[in-house]
């Protein structure tokens, strides 16, 4: 099991490591802001460029989004 986290003090604490690692988990410590790394990122880029693209077929925003989450669903 993986444990991931930005460097949070209740989690880097020296005793809280211990027992994280006692219960068979291992700590993948991420930077600040790793957007490559975090998937809802990537999906805002991919909704964003799509309704770039396609924002003009519609008449207003939400029909717009409607179409964008139901094709990159």
């Amino acid at each position: 099991m993986f444990f991931q986290r930005k460097g949070s003090l209740i989690i880097t604490n020296y005793p809280n490591l211990i027992l994280i690692e006692q219960a068979g988990c291992e700590l993948l410590f991420l930077p600040a802001y790793s957007p490559d790394l975090n998937k809802i990122e990537k999906f805002w880029s991919r909704l964003k460029h799509h309704l770039r693209k396609t924002i003009e077929e519609f008449d207003c925003l939400q029909d717009a989004l409607d179409n964008a989450f139901r094709v990159l669903s």
